[in-house]
C-alpha cells in the first residue's frame, strides 16, 4: 500500500517503507513541539527508543556547535 501510494505520487518506491514514515513521524512530532509522551504513543514505542528516528535539522546542528563553543 504504502508503495503504490508513493509510487502514485510520482517517486520512487524503492526508496520508502514503512520505517520511513515511522523517522519522519517522530521527527515531524519532535519539530512540532510534541512531547515525549505523546511521540512515544504515535511510534508505539515503550522506552526511548524514538530518540534514534528523530533526525535534527542542519541549522540546528550548527546553531548547538556555536553555542559550545
Amino acid at each position: 500500500m504504502i508503495k503504490a501510494c508513493v509510487s502514485a505520487i510520482g517517486l520512487d518506491p524503492a526508496e520508502y517503507t514503512s520505517h520511513s514514515f515511522r523517522r519522519g513521524g517522530a521527527t515531524y512530532a519532535f519539530q512540532s513541539g510534541g512531547t515525549a509522551e505523546l511521540i512515544k504513543k504515535l511510534g508505539d514505542w515503550r522506552n526511548d527508543a524514538y530518540l534514534e528516528y528523530i533526525d535534527c535539522p542542519l541549522e540546528d546542528s550548527v546553531e548547538a556547535g556555536r553555542r559550545i563553543r
